[in-house]
């Protein structure tokens, strides 16, 4: 199983980071190290491996360790929690609503792309979630709409744009994350918020 993680540079400089999962045989990342630039967020994937594994709860911890200017920064720890058992966990909802696409690529010629979220009629009582979108602040992106309501069974398409005027003329790829958070109605346990990170590319020709 894989998950993705968000993580955002929300100051105006160069942040470099480490992450690493203190040895953890069973959790696994795609990357451990990066730069993100001025307010750029980024994407990296966790990958947990459960085959070696008997039934039983496995905790853990995810270490990220910011650097700025060559000095490292104490490090943020956040917990990880497997569970394995031969029965799988219930699950009987609610769903997140499906994405299309899962990532936004502008390449060097597209100026405008949608993006679409469907809400399963799997929704119980009302079926209302409402969704949010956040470009994590960079300048050369832009949304037709940030905010709105999905019923239940209903999709909604949002067109996303780039404006490269934004941008020093160097040619070169830019990168960031699409955060969308719905939130179900009623706000009941089990219900809680769920927010996906979209990975966006676009270039400067």
């Amino acid at each position: 199983m894989t998950l993705p993680l968000a993580i955002t540079n929300r100051y105006d400089r160069t942040v470099g980071w480490t992450a690493n999962t203190g040895g953890t045989r069973w959790l696994t990342l795609d990357r451990s190290k990066g730069i993100l630039q001025a307010r750029e967020q980024q994407t990296i994937y966790l990958t947990v491996n459960a085959s070696s594994l008997v039934s039983g709860d496995y905790p853990a911890s995810l270490t990220f360790t910011p650097e700025v200017e060559d000095t490292k920064l104490e490090g943020v720890q956040f917990p990880v929690e497997l569970h394995v058992h031969f029965t799988p966990f219930g699950d009987n909802g609610p769903k997140a609503p499906i994405v299309r696409p899962n990532h936004l690529d502008f390449g060097a010629t597209n100026n405008r792309l949608p993006l679409q979220f469907v809400n399963p009629t799997n929704q119980i009582e009302t079926g209302q979630v409402d969704w949010t979108l956040n470009t994590g602040g960079v300048s050369w992106l832009n949304l037709e709409s940030n905010a709105g309501i999905l019923q239940r069974g209903k999709s909604q398409k949002v067109n996303v744009m780039v404006d490269r005027s934004t941008l020093p003329a160097a040619v070169g790829p830019y990168t960031t994350n699409l955060l969308l958070t719905f939130t179900f109605h009623p706000a009941i346990l089990g219900r809680e918020p769920t927010s996906i990170p979209i990975p966006v590319t676009m270039t400067v020709p």
